[in-house]
């Protein structure tokens, strides 16, 4: 089960209509996804200003942004900040596999299996249930 809260359309810079990103997520197991184009600002919060706002901070699986997950995942711990693994889809290639998303996060740096559960899994849950959902 996959939760995925970064990904593109073709709206953006993905290849996929929304309707099509959304039904190979759910085709490839997603439990839920979200549909990130690029329609205003990226606003960074730094690591505690995230804590205190109950923003999540990424982890992405993207090749080349990846880079930078450890020095993300090293930070938002020590500031007690809640973390998340995405996929920054822009073709049907990038979705995340279960398998891959726990690699990600344990490249990362995440290497507790309790903690990886509560990065791929709680989380989330956390996530939609403050949205709503």
């Amino acid at each position: 089960m996959v939760y995925d809260f970064h990904t593109h359309s073709f709206f953006s810079d993905g290849v996929l209509s929304p309707i099509e990103l959304i039904r190979r997520a759910h085709v490839a197991g997603y439990a839920a996804i979200g549909v990130t184009d690029h329609a205003s600002m990226s606003n960074w919060e730094e690591a505690l200003l995230a804590k205190e706002q109950h923003i999540f901070i990424e982890v992405t699986s993207r090749g080349g942004h990846s880079l930078t997950n450890g020095h993300v995942v090293t930070t938002a711990l020590a500031a007690g900040a809640l973390l998340l693994v995405n996929s920054d889809t822009h073709t049907p290639g990038d979705l995340l596999s279960t398998g891959f998303a726990r690699k990600v996060a344990q490249g990362a740096g995440i290497a507790e299996n309790l903690l990886i559960e509560t990065v791929l899994k709680d989380n989330p849950r956390l996530l939609l249930k403050k949205l709503g959902y």
